[in-house]
């Protein structure tokens, strides 16, 4: 007797024998669904894994995008929207996901040099060698103005400089511009301090509206022969 054979023991020869034609296609039929419901219930149990990962995945981003750490050498420009505040004490913070961005700035100092040759008021070519050490004074300010020039910032800070040493040494007499003093040599002297700090306050005057504040500048002088 076939599989299916002792259903059929009860019913009409006719219907029974007409039953027996197409029993085994039912079978075979009644055990794809049961394969198909299987094989769905395993891809719906897969999907289910994968929308859990996703879920975790994305919880873990905005928990990575909603803090944000400033350290003791840092101080932060927090942009809302074109609205912007800063954070300079050290700890961790909240911020709205996507909306606020953060931008690191270090407190630390800068140091910069630059080297070119200048006329005086009497028209003698000197050779100026200046060292720079300068500072982030106000984060703010220079994000608004130096955004898009956040990796040239020292040579902005440097063309500032060489600006204000062109300004006040075309305007006075070498005998004015060289320090005299026994340590000093023939081709690397020192500027007079006098001359120094004006170049000093100048090159502030350009620098603090992009809130950078000098630190310290000292100048070389050098006559070329």
């Amino acid at each position: 007797m076939k599989q299916g054979d002792v259903y059929l023991v009860n019913l009409d020869p006719v219907v029974r024998t007409e039953i027996g034609k197409i029993w085994p296609g039912i079978i075979l039929s009644i055990n794809a669904m049961n394969r198909f419901t299987r094989h769905k219930s395993k891809m719906a149990y897969i999907d289910s894994i994968y929308i859990v990962l996703a879920i975790v995945f994305s919880a873990f981003i905005l928990y990575q995008e909603s803090l944000y750490r400033v350290k003791g050498g840092d101080q932060v420009v927090i942009d809302t929207l074109g609205e912007l505040t800063a954070k300079t004490a050290p700890g961790t913070y909240l911020k709205i996901p996507f909306i606020q961005k953060t931008h690191f700035y270090p407190k630390s100092a800068h140091h910069s040099k630059t080297e070119h040759e200048i006329s005086t008021l009497n028209k003698k070519l000197v050779r100026l060698n200046t060292q720079i050490i300068w500072k982030l004074d106000d984060p703010i300010k220079f994000y608004n103005r130096l955004y898009y020039f956040d990796k040239n910032s020292k040579s902005f800070v440097e063309s500032i400089i060489r600006s204000a040493e062109r300004a006040i040494i075309n305007n006075t007499n070498l005998k004015n511009i060289v320090f005299e003093s026994n340590d000093s040599t023939d081709e690397d002297k020192q500027c007079h301090p006098e001359v120094i700090q004006k170049i000093k306050q100048e090159a502030q005057k350009g620098l603090k509206e992009y809130g950078i504040l000098l630190l310290k500048v000292d100048v070389k002088v050098s006559v070329p022969h």
